[in-house]
């Protein structure tokens, strides 16, 4: 599984991928690894997965590290099932060139 990290570095964003399993299991015994994207069209697809993800309110929860993990609301009663719009989102934006 891939995760893509966005820091605003002082107003100059800078997007990276790759492994989202940083565990202490896995930094022991392996090596985990992220790399810069620079890529406009990757840049923005990726923030694009990053929104929705941020913006989605149904069935999600939060991983706070402690094992209690707990449900994730918004203060918005219009729900975003963000897997649903990003197929949406990808599927009106294929071409058949």
């Amino acid at each position: 599984m891939k995760i893509s990290l966005i820091y605003a570095a002082g107003g100059e964003n800078k997007t990276f991928i790759g492994s989202a399993d940083w565990m202490p299991r896995n930094l022991d015994n392996r090596v985990e690894v992220i790399t810069p994207v620079y890529d406009s069209r990757i840049k923005e697809d990726l923030w694009k997965v990053i929104d929705f993800g941020l913006r989605g309110n149904c069935q999600g929860s939060v991983v706070d590290g402690s094992g209690k993990n707990c449900l994730w609301t918004t203060d918005t009663e219009e729900s975003f099932r963000s897997q649903e719009e990003l197929y949406k989102y990808y599927k009106s934006h294929i071409t058949n060139d």
